[in-house]
């Protein structure tokens, strides 16, 4: 076939990706002459209109959620209200036993400091307080749907609870009355409603304020950037099986492109070490779940902990290939008893069939059905935190920075030993954006190439990106 040929069906073919950006409303590639006969390309653009209202995103929300928490079908144990909890690959109900365990992960990591007096952003219908606050002298319980804070109220019948708890209606960034002193702040499956990083700084920096020394504050149920395109291919890969490669690959950009979810790199989070007044530590956490679904794969937790910056502990990291099982692990505590042991850049079995569709999906290969859960010695971050069962050690797990692979790290400490988030992890190359939230105004000639590198050929990626004003 004719070089020409190839160039011209390449510049249809990146033009349609580029229509697909974000920020992109209409996209033209042209080959236009070029040295030594071989054709430039040429991409012309329109940008589309972003918004940039944050105020009027919180409102829509809040509209939403009125009209479904207003349903007057009430569960059957109001402590476990799921409505709304929906899977992205069938549209069905999440299956109750993930989110049982969902939940009661979350509870156990909040119980295990013992808070005695509680805040919780975002209570929902009370999933989280039903369970925490009978362990609390006080609890105060906001969230910015009157509807879901009634169903809230429902959640905890017994009268001796209720009278510890306190339910306010208000948006998370308004903290106005609450106490300055408390345990810690609970701000779970939350911040991906917030329409941007900078509200979820202020929300953050109310939430550290109002949490005294030694207290922390649980960010849950986190979006990962680091998995966005991994996430969306799996959807992709379970609700069209029999697509073809490029329907696949196009389907993966398409939602990207209109998630409207706030999605966040870890590496957000690490920063506010430097960047947020009283933060001492930071812990992100993967989830150590048995389920497999969305909750478990592609979202993390975060614990801020308040107080004076801690020396920061550096230890030697040694590399996971050094180990070919979870059980070499083990056998490493067992039988050499190191005072820390930290290992970087596990591969986490949990997620490892999603990172295979979407680079099938980036080759333009056929998928394979996932299995459906690890292999007995495959690595997953709820074998680790049973690994040392018996010896005596501390685990801390976090992930892998700079990963896209869902890989965490763990980091086991010989007890006593220094505190846990006290000790530095390994830093990994700078990603880029922190979060999926397009800035205002149209993207730079360097961004639209690494958006197309993943698809296009060197050679296919247009030699220059004119902006054209929309008509009209």
């Amino acid at each position: 076939m004719p070089a020409g040929v190839d160039r011209t069906a390449g510049a249809r073919r990146a033009a349609a990706l580029l229509a697909d950006h974000p920020r992109v409303l209409h996209a033209q590639v042209d080959v236009e002459a070029g040295d030594a006969g071989r054709g430039r390309l040429v991409a012309r653009l329109t940008p589309r209109p972003v918004s940039t209202g944050g105020a009027e995103r919180v409102a829509h929300l809040q509209s939403m959620y009125e009209l479904l928490y207003s349903k007057t079908d009430a569960p059957a144990d109001p402590a476990f209200d799921v409505l709304g909890w929906v899977s992205s690959y069938d549209g069905a109900q999440m299956d109750p036993a993930a989110l049982h365990e969902w939940v009661d992960l979350t509870v156990a990591s909040v119980l295990a400091s013992r808070p005695a007096r509680v805040i919780e952003l975002g209570c929902g219908t009370g999933l989280l307080m039903s369970r925490i606050a009978p362990h609390c002298e006080r609890y105060w319980a906001t969230d910015f749907s009157v509807a879901a804070l009634r169903r809230a109220r429902r959640a905890v019948p017994e009268v001796a609870v209720a009278r510890r708890v306190r339910l306010l209606q208000r948006h998370a960034d308004d903290l106005t009355g609450l106490p300055g002193d408390v345990d810690g702040v609970v701000i779970n499956s939350v911040v991906q409603y917030f329409p941007d990083l900078d509200y979820l700084r202020r929300v953050l920096s109310g939430a550290v304020h109002a949490v005294r020394p030694g207290g922390t504050v649980w960010v849950g149920d986190v979006r990962s950037l680091p998995l966005h395109e991994v996430f969306h291919a799996s959807v992709v890969t379970a609700t069209s099986p029999d697509a073809e490669p490029a329907a696949r690959a196009a389907a993966v950009l398409r939602r990207l492109a209109f998630d409207q979810e706030l999605v966040i790199d870890p590496a957000f989070f690490t920063g506010l070490v430097e960047e947020l007044p009283g933060v001492a530590g930071v812990e992100v956490r993967p989830k150590p779940a048995v389920h497999r679904n969305e909750l478990s794969m592609f979202r993390y937790d975060v614990l801020l902990h308040v107080g004076e910056r801690a020396a920061v502990v550096d230890v030697p990291w040694e590399d996971a290939d050094a180990y070919a099982t979870p059980g070499a692990l083990r056998d490493r505590l067992a039988t050499d008893r190191p005072d820390i042991l930290a290992v970087t850049g596990i591969p986490d079995a949990l997620v490892a069939p999603a990172v295979s569709d979407w680079e099938a999906i980036r080759r333009g290969t056929p998928t394979r059905p996932w299995c459906t859960g690890p292999a007995p010695e495959d690595a997953t971050a709820h074998r680790l935190t049973r690994l040392a069962d018996g010896l005596p050690y501390r685990l801390r797990l976090g992930l892998t920075a700079g990963r896209t692979d869902g890989a965490f790290d763990a980091v086991w400490v010989r007890q006593p030993g220094p505190v846990l988030w006290s000790i530095a992890v390994p830093t990994g190359p700078a990603r880029g954006p922190l979060s999926n939230r397009m800035p205002p105004g149209p993207p730079s000639s360097d961004e639209l190439a690494a958006y197309l590198r993943p698809w296009l050929a060197p050679d296919l990626i247009p030699n220059a990106f004119i902006w054209q004003v929309a008509p009209g």
